[in-house]
């Protein structure tokens, strides 16, 4: 017969225990919690049987042996603590896609500068005959004698700047507009902007004042 009784007095409680696994119906459990009633009624009634025993006393293991259960301790003082993932997060880098190339020499005579992918910022006097290239676009803080194409690679949004007017040629997304003649009074040495608008190349001054 698979039976036991145990009983525990404490200062709080008073408990006694008899279980009979054998036993058939009817079974009468009454422990004063209806959960704990109904599982050990579902033992009772559908035969299901119990397989080890789990407890953080040692002194539970003779009772375990003697039943033939599985017995294993749990420690209380280490609780068990929910898995962490270790992989680190992805790290989302600031990429700068339009880095800036800068000229503080001047640029001479049969020189060529190009700014691949990004802006040009040029502080020297660029003679005729040099040429600036920038897939962005093109600052120059000096007396501008030569060649400027903007938006190389076809960017209409690229725009030129210019301290002091006096180029051979200005160019934005391939349109281009080049100087034969002198420029306009309010243009010429003046500080200015090209840009595209509608697809025709706009000239303005910069009012500095």
């Amino acid at each position: 017969m698979r039976q036991a009784e145990i009983k525990r007095k404490t200062q709080e409680t008073d408990i006694e225990l008899a279980v009979n696994l054998d036993q058939q119906e009817p079974v009468a459990i009454e422990t004063g919690v209806g959960f704990f009633d109904h599982m050990l009624t579902l033992f009772a009634r559908y035969g299901m049987q119990i397989l080890g025993l789990r407890h953080e006393s040692e002194n539970w293991s003779s009772f375990a042996a003697r039943y033939h259960l599985v017995f294993s301790r749990s420690d209380k003082s280490e609780p068990q603590q929910p898995k962490i993932n270790q992989e680190p997060a992805p790290v989302q880098a600031t990429v700068i896609s339009n880095p800036t190339v800068l000229i503080s020499t001047p640029v001479r005579t049969g020189q060529q500068v190009y700014a691949e992918n990004g802006d040009l910022i040029v502080t020297g006097i660029v003679s005729q005959g040099a040429e600036l290239i920038a897939d962005g676009n093109i600052h120059i803080y000096a007396p501008m004698r030569g060649r400027a194409l903007a938006g190389a690679k076809g960017n209409t949004n690229a725009r030129i700047f210019i301290h002091s007017m006096q180029a051979e040629l200005v160019s934005v997304a391939g349109i281009y507009r080049n100087f034969e003649q002198d420029l306009p009074d309010h243009l010429h040495k003046k500080a200015v902007q090209v840009s595209l608008q509608d697809n025709r190349l706009v000239i303005s001054a910069i009012d500095t004042d």
